[in-house]
Formats: C-alpha cells, structure tokens, sequence
C-alpha cells in the first residue's frame, strides 16, 4: 500500500498520512499528502467523521471496521496516526474508546501500515507548540497549518488532522535523526514519542520557572511549514464545509 514511486530525478515519492480520533458513537478521520517524501508541505486530501450504526456495540464495530477498511482501499494512505487512549475517569467511556482504537488499529495492522500513537499532549505540542492549548487553539493551528479558509468540522476531523499533522513531523525528525547517524531503533513513532516527550518537559520547565520569577527561552518545537492552498475533497462519511 502506498503511492508512486519517486521520480528518476531524487524526488521521494508523496507520502500520504491518514489521521483517526478514535470514538464509537463518532470518529473522525483525516487525510493529508506532503510532496517529497513528507518533506514538503503537506495539503488536505480528505477528512470527515464515521458515525457507525447498529443495535449495540458490536454491530457498531464492525461497521467502524468496515468504513476503516473503505478509507484504506480508497485513499491508499502511506502511514497512519491513531491517538493514544489516556487517562479518563468516565470508565465507560474509556471503555468504549479503547474498543474503537481496538478495531481501527486492526484494519491497520492487516492493510500492513506503519501506525504511529500521539497522546493529546504530544499533538498539541507538534501543532500548537504548546501541550496545553485548548481546542479551539488547535483548530486553527490545524486550519492554518493546512492552509484551510476555516477551521476544519466535525471537531473529531480536525483532531484527526492534528494527528495527520503530528506524525508528519515525528517522520521528519526521523529522517533527520537517520540523516544525522542516528540508529532508528524503535518502531513506528516511539522515537518521535520521546522527542516529542522531550520538549514537553522543556516546556513544563520553562514554565515552572516563569512562575519562580525566572525567564527560561521558549521550548523550540519545529513545525510543518504553512501551505497557501489547501486541496479539500468530498467526505465519504460526513461532508465537510
């Protein structure tokens, strides 16, 4: 799975990363394409949100698994984002997240795509430069990032493209660490998990010191770069606009 090979001249070939916040009542998804291997800046191909139906939770997944499944075989996605469950204390709905990433992270797994998984705090810190951005915040870091005219709706589709956005620079860092000699051990996003977790502390402390009195240099995350026209599509769920 994938898209087409790079050109004859050293061009990498486009890499397409699709996004999923994971729900079983909603789930969003999203889909961005970066020219040059992910390298260049990256355009909207897609988002929209699933609302899967059916007489309780099991029916529910299977058709949150099929509408996965329809997602892969019609945008041939390259890599893909799935945000990590976290702490919740609604333990049902923990629950019921938890189910979701369970058959997203199946229908990935046998289409055999690299998945990387973001905590909020890590998306939030790739998109927004700062883990404790509301959403709102983030909405239109993602719109700007993304060169969208609005924010990005449902909100479930623009958490989506964060995760679209967050994976794309956790594989630029490790492009630049494999560049630079470094050994890419882990698998599928762990390292860029650890860089990512890594800032956070630097912001953490940098703002522990401004509350001590003391200025500490602001936390240098890099960003993909803004794009001037983003390439909207029709949703095959939900439209957009």
């Amino acid at each position: 799975m994938g898209g087409p090979a790079g050109s004859g001249q050293g061009e990498a070939a486009p890499l397409r990363v699709l996004g999923i916040d994971p729900g079983i009542a909603t789930c969003g998804y999203g889909l961005i394409e970066a020219p040059d291997g992910g390298r260049a800046r990256p355009a909207v191909v897609e988002f929209g949100a699933v609302r899967p139906r059916g007489p309780g939770d099991p029916a529910r997944l299977a058709d949150l698994y099929a509408a996965v499944c329809r997602l892969l075989d019609t945008y041939r996605p390259d890599t893909a984002a799935v945000e990590r469950l976290y702490h919740n204390r609604n333990v049902s709905t923990a629950a019921a997240v938890g189910q979701a990433r369970g058959v997203i992270l199946l229908a990935l797994a046998r289409a055999g795509l690299p998945i990387g998984e973001y905590t909020p705090t890590e998306v939030k810190l790739a998109v927004a430069g700062y883990g404790g951005a509301d959403k709102r915040q983030m909405q239109a870091m993602v719109a700007v990032q993304l060169g969208l005219a609005e924010p990005p709706r449902p909100d479930d589709a623009a958490d989506a493209l964060g995760l679209c956005l967050c994976h794309l620079l956790g594989q630029g860092l490790q492009a630049r660490l494999a560049s630079a000699g470094y050994r890419q051990d882990a698998p599928g996003g762990r390292r860029s998990r650890a860089l990512l977790e890594a800032v956070s502390r630097t912001e953490h402390e940098r703002r522990a010191g401004l509350r001590a009195g003391r200025r500490l240099p602001e936390a240098a995350v890099p960003r993909p770069a803004r794009t001037p026209d983003g390439a909207e599509g029709g949703s095959t769920s939900e439209p957009h606009g």
